[in-house]
């Protein structure tokens, strides 16, 4: 263990994950692009646009929450590219609840795919997801 308290790897387990990623994305047709390791995760993220395709942007993946994470971006892609950007509903005054309902989506497609769910992967599934349910009872409150 680390000192955050995540199982460290093999390299051989890093391999592994870094192939099921490339696989998945190649068989869904989604361009990767590596942000330097100094960008925060909290910075990745699926688009689907019209002239790029879809694309996700992740830090290389070197743990298991790493891992977690590409796939939750592919997620988004496989939920037709759904995500706080360019969600439709976002513009409806329904942002927080429908934002939830498309994190929840792209974290269960996630999960379906996974090699394995380690503890840092629902630690981080929980935390993500709260931090939106959080957001949406908060923009209830404004409205009222």
């Amino acid at each position: 263990m680390n000192q955050r308290g995540t199982e460290l790897l093999t390299n051989a387990q890093i391999y592994t994950y870094n192939q099921h990623v490339a696989d998945l994305a190649r068989s869904m047709e989604v361009t990767v692009e590596y942000l330097p390791n100094y960008v925060s995760a909290v910075y990745s993220s699926a688009r689907l646009t019209p002239y790029l395709g879809a694309r996700i942007r992740i830090r290389a993946v070197t743990s298991a929450l790493r891992y977690v994470i590409a796939l939750h971006e592919l997620g988004h892609v496989a939920d037709n590219g759904l995500t706080l950007f360019n969600n439709p509903h976002f513009m409806l005054n329904d942002g927080p609840g429908a934002t939830l309902a498309i994190e929840r989506r792209a974290w269960s497609w996630a999960r379906s795919v996974a090699l394995d769910w380690p503890d840092v992967a629902r630690r981080a599934e929980k935390a993500a997801l709260s931090t939106y349910e959080i957001w949406r009872i908060k923009q209830r409150r404004r409205l009222v």
